[in-house]
């Protein structure tokens, strides 16, 4: 997802538009070594990150007729860096449309979330638009850093219909990372 949409295989070609808006959303700003105004702090990790649908964890509780169809792998680049003075944690992925995720780091279990509006699933209706919240959360190893753990995007509160869907439609990964 180092632009939107990249790295993704498996979309449904009804869902392009919802992926594309997930993507974009969800993990599209980057971060840099340097602390910067769009993620904050000193690197932490520079990670190729892999993630892998968890279809345990995935749907909507109401599906459309088609079924909630997410892609069934994810590839991207992303970076967490710690901001030492307010005590928190950015998680950025490249890209140009987006969201910087943050929240806490408690020794190397790590978790960055955000909250967002603007989508439209129009899978489910037009007047479909809820909110989106995107939750990176997991574990980070010492030495060359490599990462465990989830990506869970959430469509949940909409304030528009959404019929024949009810919401919340949630897309789980299993989440693994590699210095780059």
């Amino acid at each position: 997802m180092s632009r939107a949409g990249a790295g993704r295989a498996g979309a449904v070609p009804g869902m392009r538009d919802l992926v594309a808006l997930a993507a974009a959303v969800a993990l599209a700003t980057g971060c840099t070594p340097q602390a910067s105004a769009s993620c904050p702090g000193q690197l932490v990790a520079a990670l190729a990150m892999s993630g892998v649908l968890d279809a345990a964890d995935t749907g909507c509780a109401t599906p459309p007729a088609a079924g909630w169809s997410v892609p069934a792998s994810l590839s991207f680049d992303a970076d967490f860096s710690w901001d030492g003075v307010s005590g928190q944690l950015a998680y950025c992925a490249g890209g140009t449309h987006a969201a910087v995720l943050y929240g806490t780091r408690s020794g190397d279990h790590l978790h960055a979330e955000a909250t967002v509006q603007g989508a439209v699933l129009s899978v489910c209706a037009s007047t479909c638009t809820p909110l989106m919240t995107v939750a990176v959360d997991g574990d980070l190893s010492p030495g060359a850093p490599a990462f465990t753990g989830t990506l869970t995007e959430s469509f949940h509160d909409s304030t528009g219909g959404c019929s024949p869907c009810a919401l919340p439609c949630t897309s789980t990964y299993a989440l693994t990372g590699e210095s780059r």
